[in-house]
């Protein structure tokens, strides 16, 4: 039997940018009640497959995923709206039909999340400008305090030389490397 985990990204969640790539696929290859999942699937990761997007394992987007979120997003619509089984038992719309009608509140969705990105890294900016102009006026000692706080950030965890990288850079400061003190803020 499959292992299923809850951190498994076989079973994670979709992006907002995802669900709605799916269901402009689906609003594209969706002619009759059921579309062609194989289709939409490469339509999915075509569309997801830009800089910036989540990564995703290939099988993520597999006909038979693609097909069962499509199958969620309609029942969650449906919950949403009111809409019980029987009500749409006497309507039968294309999935091309139903998803013109999810488009339009998956892109607005989308659009106010970009809009809060938008905003967060409009403050960084802000953050970054207003302590660049405190660095432009700060005398040594506050100058080694910021060092100090910025050589501690977790997003610099990547930057650092490994152990034995580290060592042999210590050993090149102490026997006169070409980099001050001051510079490497090791001076007291």
């Amino acid at each position: 039997p499959e292992h299923r985990t809850k951190g498994s990204s076989q079973f994670a969640e979709w992006t907002t940018a995802e669900q709605l790539a799916l269901v402009e696929a689906v609003q594209r290859f969706g002619q009759s009640i059921m579309p062609d999942f194989s289709g939409v699937g490469r339509a999915v990761r075509n569309a997801m497959a830009h800089p910036g997007a989540k990564a995703r394992e290939h099988e993520f987007f597999a006909p038979r995923r693609c097909e069962n979120k499509w199958r969620e997003i309609l029942l969650l619509d449906d919950t949403r709206r009111g809409i019980g089984r029987t009500q749409r038992r006497g309507e039968n719309p294309s999935a091309s039909d139903r998803a013109a009608e999810l488009v339009e509140r998956l892109r607005e969705e989308r659009k106010a999340q970009l809009r809060r990105l938008i905003a967060i890294c409009d403050s960084d900016i802000a953050q970054i400008d207003h302590d660049l102009s405190l660095v432009e006026s700060a005398d040594a000692a506050t100058l080694k305090r910021f060092y100090l706080e910025a050589s501690k950030h977790p997003d610099l965890e990547l930057l650092r030389p490994p152990p034995s990288a580290a060592n042999s850079s210590k050993s090149d400061a102490a026997a006169g490397s070409e980099h001050p003190a001051e510079c490497t803020g090791l001076s007291a």
